[in-house]
């Protein structure tokens, strides 16, 4: 019996979410020019527009690293 995922969500997604948990982490090296900064993914979920995707990632970024005052 084949076990049932989320949307999305399959072996190869769990593969690089692995990966990245190890991996990645492991290589980053904060500066003051260097950091990461946090953005809600998950809002984009089920949504297939790439221009709005785009759009949505970018000004994510933006409001993360030019906060409103």
């Amino acid at each position: 019996m084949q076990e049932i995922m989320p949307v999305g969500e399959n072996n190869l997604t769990q593969t690089l979410q692995q990966q990245i948990s190890v991996n990645s982490l492991k290589q980053l090296q904060l500066t003051q020019a260097v950091y990461p900064i946090i953005i809600d993914l998950f809002s984009l979920a089920g949504e297939t527009d790439q221009s709005w995707i785009v759009q949505e990632i970018s000004y994510q970024i933006y409001q993360q690293v030019f906060p409103e005052d």
